[in-house]
């Protein structure tokens, strides 16, 4: 098996370690690994995880383009782009970020709709169930227990030996 400039990369990038220390590294057999490293055209799984492992970037193990680590790639596009295109990208940026604040906003307005429709059907029940005139709800509940006050008074004269809380 020959070597190609993939293999000469992946020589490279391994720094000295074993063939078992790679396999631990990418989860892959020290065998399989061995064969990758010798010559023998890696699987496109075995790259992805040999470049996650070390923190390669892709392309530069691929096709020799570009720095080795993957942390370099940023400072790398910055140092090669013009000012025009990094303010293209920031104006992009700017108003995608727009756009979701936007979104954000109409669904926080949705929800205090719902918040507001929802206590204002929550005030109605109860003012329904303090108008009925024998003290019963439509639902059945006695609606002079509604109050606290009169919820504990309802309780104690329940209890044999209670007191009005309220009788002092």
């Amino acid at each position: 098996m020959t070597l190609t400039g993939l293999h000469e990369r992946m020589i490279e990038a391994a720094e000295g370690r074993t063939y078992r220390a790679l396999g631990d590294l990418t989860d892959f057999n020290s065998e399989t690994v061995r064969r990758y490293m010798q010559g023998q055209a890696p699987s496109v799984e075995f790259v992805a995880a040999f470049c996650e492992g070390l923190g390669l970037n892709v392309d530069w193990l691929l096709t020799g383009r570009g720095p080795m680590r993957r942390d370099e790639v940023r400072a790398q596009a910055l140092k090669e782009s013009n000012p025009s295109e990094l303010l293209s990208a920031v104006a992009g940026g700017l108003e995608e970020v727009s756009d979701r604040l936007e979104r954000v906003e109409r669904f926080v307005q949705s929800l205090e709709a719902r918040v507001r429709a929802e206590l204002c059907a929550l005030e109605e029940k109860g003012r329904a169930r303090r108008r009925e005139p024998n003290g019963r709800s439509i639902d059945g509940h006695d609606a002079r227990t509604a109050d606290p006050r009169n919820r504990a008074k309802s309780i104690a004269g329940a209890i044999p030996g209670g007191s009005d809380p309220d009788a002092d």
